[in-house]
């Protein structure tokens, strides 16, 4: 969901999570969700969905890993369970993702032009895309970040994610990111 002005820390010691490796003869923990949205980001979905493409896109990424000897691990967020500050982040989402549907059934755009709701076949496609592949993959029971700094931290591997939460999650969890 967010952490209160961790985005300025970052900001202020970017070298601490851009660090930059080669990837090869290691397993990865792939923040599923991340992946999902970045990939699908990058369709033309205003006709209703461009999901051939987005397959398509799917085994493009995880292609590159096969020549580096390179395991993907997908992890993926299950419900949320809202309450507090949280339930009003949840909500406020909702009413964003609703606002943006009803300008986008008008032929407006979005918030920004970057805006891009994601389909509820998107998720589908992603999962039947992963088993058709032979990715191994997990859904949660809940959020995914602490799930996927566990795994990370027992396989001793990297993480694929560009969520700031799960970054944060695994240097708590153990200090051999930084």
């Amino acid at each position: 969901m967010g952490i209160r002005l961790l985005t300025t820390l970052v900001d202020k010691v970017p070298s601490v999570w851009t660090q930059e490796k080669s990837l090869q003869n290691t397993p990865v923990i792939i923040d599923g969700n991340a992946l999902m949205f970045f990939l699908y980001k990058q369709t033309d979905c205003r006709a209703g969905g461009e999901f051939d493409k987005f397959s398509r896109d799917i085994e493009k990424f995880f292609a590159n890993f096969a020549g580096q000897n390179v395991t993907p691990y997908v992890v993926l967020d299950g419900a949320t369970v809202a309450v507090d500050k949280k339930l009003e982040t949840v909500i406020k989402r909702t009413e964003d993702k609703i606002e943006t549907c009803y300008n986008l059934s008008k032929g407006k755009s979005g918030k920004s032009a970057e805006t891009k709701v994601l389909s509820p076949l998107a998720k589908m496609t992603f999962i039947t895309k992963l088993r058709s592949l032979g990715i191994e993959f997990t859904v949660c029971d809940r959020e995914a970040d602490q799930k996927i700094a566990i795994l990370a931290n027992q396989k001793n591997c990297p993480v694929i994610s560009n969520d700031r939460a799960t970054s944060l999650s695994m240097i708590f969890q153990k200090d051999i990111y930084l």
